[in-house]
C-alpha cells in the first residue's frame, strides 16, 4: 500500500445532521469547540472518568469555547457520568445518538478532540483534527497512533507494555495521568494549532506533517 494516510467524506445528510446537533447545543456554524470521546471499546483503554471529568473542569476555566462530550449508545451513561461531575458551564453533551458518519462530520468541526485510543482518535486523523490522546499501554504508539492530524498522546511507561489486553489488572498504571496535565496539554494544541489552516473531512490527504 503505496498511501497509508486516512481521509473520510461523510456524506451530506450526515454533514446536515452535524450541523443540527452542534446547533441544538447552542453550536452555531464555524464555531470553534472541543469534542471529548471518553469511550473505548474496552475498559483497558479507557481514561479514568473522573479525572476526564476534572481535566475538563480546569479547560472549560481556561477557554473560552464550548466542550462537547459524545459516545456511542452503550457509552451514554458514561458521558451523563462526566457531564454531570464537571463544573464548568460550557460542557454540552450529544450522548449516544450520533451515527459514525455523523460523528465524522462533527470531528471535522471540533477544534481540538481529546480521548482515547479509539475510533474517534482514527476519524480525527482522517480530518486533520488537533488532539489529545489518552494512550494506554495495549499498544504500540507506532502501531495506531496518528499519521497526519498534529496529536500528543500522553501515557506513562510500564513494564507490561504492549499487554494487549481488554481489562487491565493493574489498576491502568500506564494511564496514571493527572487531569492538570490533560488540560495543560489541550492547552498547547490548542495555541500550537490556533493559526493552522484545517483541511475539510471531504478532502484527501493533507501535505504537511504531523503537528505542523
Amino acid at each position: 500500500v503505496g498511501d497509508r494516510d486516512l481521509a473520510v467524506a461523510p456524506p451530506a445528510e450526515a454533514e446536515a445532521s452535524a450541523d443540527r446537533a452542534l446547533r441544538r447545543l447552542g453550536i452555531a456554524p464555524g464555531e470553534p469547540f472541543v469534542l471529548v470521546a471518553p469511550g473505548a471499546s474496552c475498559t483497558a483503554r479507557r481514561y479514568s472518568p473522573s479525572r476526564f471529568a476534572q481535566a475538563i473542569t480546569r479547560l472549560g476555566r481556561a477557554v473560552r469555547m464550548p466542550i462537547v462530550l459524545t459516545g456511542s449508545p452503550r457509552e451514554a451513561t458514561l458521558v451523563e457520568t462526566i457531564r454531570v461531575r464537571a463544573r464548568s458551564a460550557c460542557v454540552r453533551s450529544l450522548g449516544g445518538d450520533s451515527s459514525v458518519v455523523e460523528l465524522a462530520a462533527i470531528v471535522a468541526r471540533a477544534r481540538l478532540l481529546v480521548g482515547n485510543n479509539s475510533g474517534p482518535m482514527h476519524l480525527a486523523d482522517a480530518c486533520r483534527c488537533p488532539m489529545v490522546i489518552l494512550y494506554s499501554g495495549t499498544d504500540l504508539e507506532e502501531q495506531w497512533q496518528p499519521r497526519r492530524a498534529p496529536a500528543t498522546l500522553l501515557r506513562r511507561p510500564t513494564p507490561c507494555e504492549p499487554c494487549y489486553r481488554f481489562e487491565c489488572p493493574y489498576h491502568m498504571e500506564c494511564l496514571d495521568i493527572p487531569a492538570s496535565e490533560v488540560a495543560d496539554a489541550c492547552l498547547d494544541m490548542l495555541e500550537r494549532t490556533a493559526h493552522r489552516a484545517r483541511v475539510p473531512a471531504r478532502i484527501g490527504a493533507a501535505s504537511s506533517a504531523p503537528g505542523s
